[in-house]
C-alpha cells in the first residue's frame, strides 16, 4: 500500500521522459531528410540548369580567407 504512491510518481515521470525522447529523434530525423531533400534540389538545380558555370567566378571570390583576422 506504501509502495503505490511512491512508485506512481516515477514511473510517470519516466514514462514522460521517454514519449519527449522519441519525439525529439523523431523531430531531428524530419529535419534531416528536409535538409537533406534540399541539398538535393539544389544539386540537381545546378546540374541541370548549368547555373554552376556562371557561380563559379562567385565561388571563388567568397572563399574564406585563413588566417585574416
Amino acid at each position: 500500500m506504501l509502495l503505490t504512491p511512491t512508485l506512481l510518481p516515477a514511473v510517470a515521470i519516466r514514462t514522460t521522459y521517454a514519449i519527449d525522447l522519441g519525439y525529439v529523434a523523431q523531430a531531428r530525423v524530419e529535419v534531416q531528410n528536409v535538409a537533406d531533400a534540399a541539398a538535393l534540389a539544389g544539386a540537381s538545380y545546378v546540374a541541370v540548369s548549368g547555373a554552376g558555370n556562371r557561380t563559379r567566378p562567385f565561388a571563388r571570390a567568397s572563399r574564406p580567407v585563413f588566417g585574416a583576422f
